[in-house]
């Protein structure tokens, strides 16, 4: 049979001398080039440093995407975008409780029809043939792998590196790498997935978990990491995180001065200080969790641990400031999650939010009419229970990766609506079942076939552990009922008539996460009384959301629909479940504005736009309730009553006054306060100036009168 040549990276022990090895590879199984052993009591599995250099042909996600277009103008293969929008299933994002033990059902057998791996095909045909498969596991299986993963039957043509991984599709932040979306121009059928793994020919990978087998378990760490890493951005003092590439280890992976105790990542394990000493092997397991494919660091970037739990997991995080050669005595910089967050930002979402359970199809790719056989198969199987091993007890057992194709699965009906929503649920197996465990993600439970639940409001994940003639699987169908109860309710409130600019915040109760809303808003008494400005964000709930835009302008006439979106490319969560202000409507009273006026606020429809909010499963109309804001102020403000001159004392020339004015047509004089409608003259308030009021300022004036007595209220009347 022919034999591949794969270039495998050593690094020679002498100054600055990097040297290229080749080593022939065929269906033999794999053998490190180093290995030593140590006993774990957990996990139960022969943890020997199997670390060999390891080729890894990881991708670039935007390199990989322009080698797919080069294909395509080409002509090699069709432009999937130019097919239009594929019709795709929901999205059902599964994950597992526990670990399956896996079948020969759970390894999905495609044939490469124009044996395009026995010719010299290019990267873009490759990808493109991996889209096939992908495709044919998702119209069988449905939407709900995070990974799909490829194992070969026959030697191909020729191979990118001894295995890659093909990034997809990103939304994480803070771990060095921009956010994008592959899956449409691929063409992938899929709203979840996240990358391939290319494994190649299964022949060449031991199963197992000693010996040669730890070199597998190693690489398959590798390639599904790098869904987060290795992409950082160099720390404090411009110290890379990622290799140079040249000699002190590979872009992608992490740089061979760093001593973070080992990992598939190819993080290094150093002991020692001046000199310290660099073990020899890439690919070694984790000593702080002692047989892990994963570092801590690693698991910070996988968002499995919080900064926190990195700093006290890792016993040494250590950077070689002046070169990677070993023995190295030199400065030696202590890292740690503070460095990592000052350069690339938290990670979002972090260690409480982020996914920790994921499902991956393993697809064995056969050449024409030449299916694999039953030991390459049983080969394959093997490797993927080891995995879904290692996945596990790596990740501290607070993550999972199911790699079982066949799981049976359920639905319900409804999934979403108001609370309380009972919901039925539906169980459906082509296989024997004896057992049935659900979890409702509300704290109750049950163990009947077809179960009846009633959940309150939140946004809710259905588990369900099933003992099958297969074996145990599991089901985990992540935010799929949907129950909301919630509420936009601003209150009422009182403001002076002469305020100028304010704001009146919408308050909001939601017991569900909330990706977006639109917020219809109409007020009355607009422009009489008052201007509607705009809505704000600042200082309330939605404060970090990423778009604010109105969909709807007529403030002029007191009518604006705004649109408050969480994650507008930059990867801001949805708001939490919560209560308090989502946004604030400003406005500025008019110069006719009067104490007592009012301002009703309502949320009905604005041309068709309603109020809503959008979860990451749907979207509903909340229930809302109208408000008003009153206008307040002093009593209407006649200051110069009784005082017609208004000039603080009532005396003989105010006398006069009121004679002029009741006697001999002079106008009086306007009281100052434009809210005062009475004639300062008018004494008595009985809108007219006559001789009781002239009596009137003469007793005040001259005869000690009380003016509580002899004068009015003229606001009262």
């Amino acid at each position: 049979m022919r034999h591949r040549r794969l270039l495998i990276a050593a690094l020679i022990i002498a100054p600055s001398l990097f040297l290229l090895l080749t080593a022939t590879v065929g269906n033999a199984d794999r053998t490190p080039q180093s290995e030593t052993s140590q006993a774990q009591p957990d996990p139960p599995v022969d943890v020997a440093s199997a670390g060999s250099a390891f080729d890894c042909g990881y991708q670039k996600s935007g390199e990989a995407f322009e080698k797919f277009i080069e294909g395509i103008e080409r002509g090699e293969y069709p432009d999937p975008e130019l097919k239009g929008a594929m019709p795709k299933p929901p999205a059902i994002r599964t994950g597992q409780k526990g670990i399956s033990a896996l079948s020969d059902a759970d390894l999905f057998i495609f044939e490469d029809g124009s044996n395009l791996l026995q010719s010299n095909f290019s990267d873009g045909a490759l990808f493109n043939l991996m889209t096939q498969a992908a495709n044919a596991v998702i119209a069988e299986h449905g939407d709900q792998f995070d990974y799909f993963a490829f194992f070969v039957s026959a030697n191909p043509n020729h191979q990118i590196g001894a295995a890659f991984y093909l990034p997809i599709f990103n939304d994480v932040a803070g771990i060095g790498d921009g956010f994008f979306n592959f899956r449409n121009a691929y063409g992938l059928n899929s709203n979840v997935a996240y990358g391939y793994v290319m494994m190649w020919e299964v022949n060449d990978w031991q199963p197992g978990s000693g010996g040669p087998a730890g070199f597998t378990r190693l690489v398959l760490a590798q390639e599904f990491e790098h869904r987060w890493a290795m992409f950082l951005n160099p720390i404090n003092g411009g110290r890379a995180m990622q290799g140079d590439d040249a000699g002190c280890g590979r872009s992608a992976h992490w740089s061979f001065r760093v001593d973070g105790q080992g990992s598939g990542m190819e993080i290094r394990e150093w002991t020692g200080t001046n000199p310290a000493t660099r073990v020899p092997s890439t690919l070694t397991f984790n000593t702080d969790i002692p047989g892990g494919v994963f570092s801590y660091t690693d698991l910070y970037l996988m968002g499995y641990v919080s900064p926190a739990e990195m700093d006290a997991g890792n016993s040494e995080l250590r950077f070689m400031d002046n070169s990677c050669s070993s023995p190295y005595v030199g400065p030696i910089f202590n890292m740690n999650s503070a460095h990592i967050v000052a350069t690339n930002g938290q990670r979002i979402p972090n260690s409480t939010d982020a996914q920790k359970d994921f499902r991956c199809a393993w697809t064995m790719i056969h050449p024409n009419n030449q299916p694999p056989s039953q030991a390459q198969i049983d080969r394959a199987l093997d490797i993927m229970d080891q995995q879904q091993l290692d996945w596990n007890y790596s990740t501290l057992e607070r993550g999972t990766l199911d790699n079982s194709l066949i799981a049976g699965s359920f639905s319900g009906t409804p999934l979403m609506g108001p609370a309380p929503l009972t919901v039925d649920f539906t169980f459906d197996s082509l296989y024997e079942t004896y057992s049935w465990d659900w979890d409702f993600g509300d704290g109750d439970v049950d163990t009947i076939p077809n179960p009846q639940h009633t959940f309150g409001p939140g946004l809710y994940d259905v588990e369900l552990e099933i003992d099958t003639e297969l074996g145990t699987r599991f089901v985990i169908k992540r935010n799929y009922v949907t129950a909301w109860a919630d509420t936009v309710d601003p209150a009422d409130m009182t403001v002076p008539y002469d305020t100028g600019s304010f704001y009146w915040e919408i308050h909001a109760t939601n017991g569900v996460p909330i990706e977006e809303f639109v917020i219809p808003v109409s007020l009355t008494n607009v422009p009489a009384v008052i201007k509607l400005d705009s809505v704000s964000r600042v200082g309330t709930r939605t404060e970090y959301f990423e778009l604010k835009q109105n969909v709807f302008n007529n403030a002029l006439f007191g009518q604006l629909a705004v649109l408050l979106r969480a994650d507008n490319g930059g990867g801001s969560v949805p708001l939490p479940p919560g209560s308090g202000p989502i946004a604030r409507i400003w406005m500025t009273t008019k110069p006719a504005a009067l104490p007592g006026d009012t301002i009703a606020l309502t949320f009905a429809p604005l041309e068709g736009i309603a109020l809503e909010h959008q979860t990451i499963t749907t979207s509903f109309e909340p229930v809302s309730y109208p408000a008003v804001v009153t206008l307040t102020g002093p009593p209407c403000g006649c200051d110069c009553h009784a005082d017609p001159l208004c000039d603080l004392v009532t005396n003989v020339f105010d006398v006069v006054k009121a004679v002029d004015v009741g006697f001999r047509s002079v106008p009086p004089e306007p009281d100052p306060n434009p809210l005062c409608s009475r004639q300062t003259t008018d004494i008595n308030c009985d809108d007219v100036t006559n001789v009781f009021d002239v009596v009137g300022l003469v007793d005040v004036a001259f005869r000690s009168g009380d003016p509580e007595t002899v004068f009015c209220d003229p606001c009262a009347l």
